[in-house]
This record gives structure tokens, sequence and C-alpha cells, in this order.
């Protein structure tokens, strides 16, 4: 999991979410891309809520080791 969200995988999903053109491979990594859309929805509904982005990012630090 931490090498997804951290790593070169990372980057190319962002990349793929900005193509539109890349249909195929936006495809293929479907299941990747809708994890990254619903990870931003849940934390963006806590910093709504009132918890700090610092706190957020230090408990996505903990569970990444």
């Amino acid at each position: 999991a931490k090498d997804k969200r951290k790593g070169g995988l990372n980057d190319y999903l962002g990349e793929l979410e900005r193509d539109e053109s890349r249909k195929l491979e936006r495809w293929f990594y479907t299941d990747y891309l809708r994890k990254r859309e619903v990870q931003r929805a849940k934390r963006a509904s806590r910093v709504s809520r009132g918890e700090s982005e610092a706190a957020v990012e230090r408990e996505e630090a903990a569970m990444d080791e």
C-alpha cells in the first residue's frame, strides 16, 4: 500500500487521472484509481469536520509503517 501512495506508481496514476486520452490504461488501473478517489474524499471529509491537515497526515504516515 505504501508503495502505491508514495512511489512511482502514485505519480503514474496521477498522470492517468489527468489524461482522458489514455482510456485503456485508465481501464486497466480502474481499481487503483477508484481507491485514490475514495482516499481523497475521506481526507476532505475529515478535514472539513475539523481535523487538522497535519493530524490526518500523521495518521496516514503511521498506517504506512
